[in-house]
C-alpha cells in the first residue's frame, strides 16, 4: 500500500499534550481530508503505537527522543525544530525512517549537517 492510496490506513501521531504539536496535527488532518485522504491522528503512546494496523503509513509529529519507527509501517517522521544543530542522537533516531518531510529549507540544511 502506497502512501496515496485511499485504502491505506494512514495514522499521524502526535504528542497532543503539547499545544502546538495539537495545532500541526490539525492542519496535517485538515490537509489530508481536502485530499480526500483519510488519517487517524493519535497521541503517540505505547498502547497506540501497538494497536496500529500493519502495511500502513504512519507519520511521526513529535520531538526528537520520541522518534521511533513503528514495525511494519511506512514511517515518515515530521521534525519541526529550526535550530543551528540537531542532537546526534535525534538525527540517528531519523535514520530509521523511510522518509523524512520538513518545512523549510532551514529544516532541510541543519538535518543534512546534523
Amino acid at each position: 500500500m502506497g502512501l496515496l492510496d485511499p485504502s491505506a490506513p494512514r495514522t499521524l501521531l502526535t504528542d497532543a499534550p503539547v499545544h502546538s504539536y495539537r495545532r500541526i496535527a490539525a492542519l496535517y488532518e485538515a490537509t489530508f481530508a481536502r485530499a480526500g485522504l483519510p488519517i487517524v491522528v493519535a497521541d503517540d503512546t505505547p498502547e497506540v503505537r501497538a494497536s496500529l494496523p500493519k502495511g500502513g503509513v504512519v507519520f511521526h509529529n513529535t520531538i526528537g527522543p520520541k522518534f521511533a519507527p513503528v514495525e511494519g509501517s511506512v514511517n515518515i517522521a515530521m521534525p519541526l525544530h529550526e535550530w543551528s544543530r540537531y542532537p546526534a542522537a535525534w538525527g540517528e533516531r531519523l535514520e530509521r525512517f523511510d522518509q523524512i518531510w520538513v518545512a523549510s529549507h532551514h529544516i532541510a540544511t541543519l538535518l543534512a549537517k546534523s
